[in-house]
């Protein structure tokens, strides 16, 4: 049984982002979560290329936070994607 305190909470992460608008985070449609997961990779690039930079706006729990949420994201994707051809 997986502990309820280490369980993905989509809306509770994306929303914690700050940059995607309510519809973009409810919408749990393969097509909806294929941009969630591509404004996460956009993000995570910007975030990257801060680091690199040494840009005063560089935040590690912001990266660390965005690599996650993308991680659990990517991995929901492949479920519904893995799922949907199975049937």
């Amino acid at each position: 049984m997986p502990n309820p305190a280490l369980t993905y909470d989509r809306t509770y992460a994306l929303s914690k982002l700050g940059f995607l608008y309510r519809a973009e985070i409810e919408d749990a449609s393969l097509g909806g979560r294929r941009r969630v997961v591509t404004r996460l990779g956009q993000a995570l690039l910007v975030e990257y290329q801060r680091c690199q930079s040494g840009h005063w706006a560089y935040s590690l729990p912001r990266h660390r936070t965005l690599w996650q949420v993308y991680r659990n994201e990517v991995a929901e994707l492949d479920a519904l994607e893995g799922a949907q051809v199975a049937a």
